[in-house]
Formats: C-alpha cells, sequence, structure tokens
C-alpha cells in the first residue's frame, strides 16, 4: 500500500529500495501504516547518510508534534537526542527508533512542550532543531537540574521502578521499564545506558499518564546480549539512581 502511495506521487522503488532494505530487519514496516511509511520515505530517500538531519512537524494526528532524525549510528546517540529534547523542555509522550542495517538511524518521537502541553510552536522549531544538531556533535552529556518544586509534584504520583531483562537474540536484550513520569525520564536512562557502556539498537516509549513504560532493544558495546545477571543488576542500579537522584 505505501509503495502504491509512493507511486501516485510519481515516486519509483528505484528511489527508495536502499531505504527500505536497510529498514528491513526493523520494526519500521510492521509499526507504522502505510500512509506513515511513505511520508517517511518520501522524506528520507533524497537525504545524504553522512550528515545529522532533524525535522519537526507542528501537529499530527496523535495530538502531538514530531520530530524525525535520520543519522548515521553512533554509540549512546539515545542519551544525546533524549538529553537534547530533556535541555529544552520538551516532554516526550511516544517515541521509536529504528536502527537499519546500512548504519543509519531513524527515530521518530511525538512530543509536547513541557510548560503548556501543547504543541511546539511554530517560531520554535529553528532553534529547538539547531539545539538538537549541536547536542549530537558534543562527545559527553552532562546531566541536568531540574526544577525543585515540579520534583516534588512529582512524588504525589509514586510509581514504583520496574525493571525487567529479556534476552531476545544473541545479540540482543529486550529491557523494559516501568516508572513514574518525572521530568527527564528518557534524559536520566539514556545517562544510565551511557555509563554503563550500553548500545541502545530499539526503543518503544509509551507516557500514560504519570506512568511511562518504556521497552528497549540493547547491546553492549560489542554488540552482545546482556546476559550476565551482574551486568543486568548493575544497569537496573544504574537507571534506578538516575531515575531517583
Amino acid at each position: 500500500k505505501a509503495k502504491e502511495l509512493l507511486s501516485k506521487r510519481g515516486i519509483s522503488s528505484v528511489n527508495y529500495n536502499t531505504l527500505w532494505t536497510g529498514l528491513a530487519n526493523s520494526d519500521f514496516f510492521s509499526k507504522l501504516n502505510a500512509s506513515e511509511i511513505a511520508r517517511l520515505t518520501k522524506l528520507l530517500y533524497p537525504l545524504d547518510k553522512t550528515q545529522n538531519h532533524v525535522f519537526i512537524k507542528e501537529q499530527t494526528a496523535r495530538g502531538a508534534s514530531e520530530l524525525t532524525i535520520y543519522m548515521p549510528n553512533r554509540d549512546f546517540l539515545f542519551a544525546h537526542i533524549s538529553h537534547s529534547l530533556d535541555s529544552v523542555a520538551l516532554d516526550v509522550v511516544e517515541a521509536r527508533i529504528y536502527s537499519s542495517d546500512d548504519g543509519m538511524t531513524l527515530v521518530n518521537i511525538y512530543f509536547l512542550d513541557r510548560d503548556s502541553q501543547e504543541y511546539l510552536s511554530q517560531t520554535r522549531h529553528e532553534y529547538v532543531i539547531e539545539h538538537i544538531l549541536h547536542q549530537l556533535q558534543q562527545d559527553d552529556v552532562v546531566p541536568i537540574k531540574h526544577n525543585i518544586m515540579q520534583e516534588r509534584r512529582m512524588r504525589h504520583f509514586e510509581t514504583p521502578i520496574k525493571i525487567e531483562f529479556e534476552q531476545v537474540s544473541e545479540s540482543l536484550t529486550e529491557l523494559y521499564i516501568e516508572a513514574k513520569d518525572v521530568p527527564g525520564l528518557l534524559s536520566r536512562i539514556g545517562l544510565a545506558l551511557k555509563e554503563q557502556q550500553i548500545r541502545m539498537r530499539d526503543a518503544k516509549i509509551v507516557t500514560i499518564g504519570e506512568k511511562a513504560e518504556d521497552v528497549f532493544l540493547i547491546s553492549d558495546i560489542e554488540d552482545n546480549a546482556i546476559t550476565s545477571k551482574e551486568r543486568q543488576e548493575n544497569l537496573k542500579l544504574a537507571i534506578i539512581e538516575q531515575i531517583e537522584s
């Protein structure tokens, strides 16, 4: 169906075959509908794969603004993306990360302005894009100090932190995190993954009210599943420390 939609727009499969082949082993085709696949394909296939690309769509059917990032894969990418969003006071309500077989990463995030809980104003798009591109060029991630009163308000919505691991292949482990949606939650998780030298390959991030339910596919820096109980426990403690700090 996506192929039909692209054909109606005058785009031949020859143009995007490389893009689709690279994403064939990700959830790109199973988690998005035909119109979303066609729209993103049209946006992505002409892009230079040596550069970082960031796009913002002001309003979507999901009731939030959409951020699309397409760039060469790099270690601890999630930490940098989540940090950049947190530092400009944007709250992620849903996100997916797709790793392609040709060394690219596609990030699709739906977010709201933290203060207004509405769409991101068009006047802020350029600033946010420039800020994200700048952060993606940095080597390190500096923890963000959040508003203390906001932190205290969150304590009225206590949700026990639940962290589970499940091996899905020789190279991937599924990490499930259920926690209260504290300010900068994804940035905190990203920092913990970076500290523990963990690569994040794919993610499904959903925020429901004051609770976040996040699923990550992770590996070590040698692309092996995290099977050691000690390694899992160390990562679990690092995540809890970041969330509760």
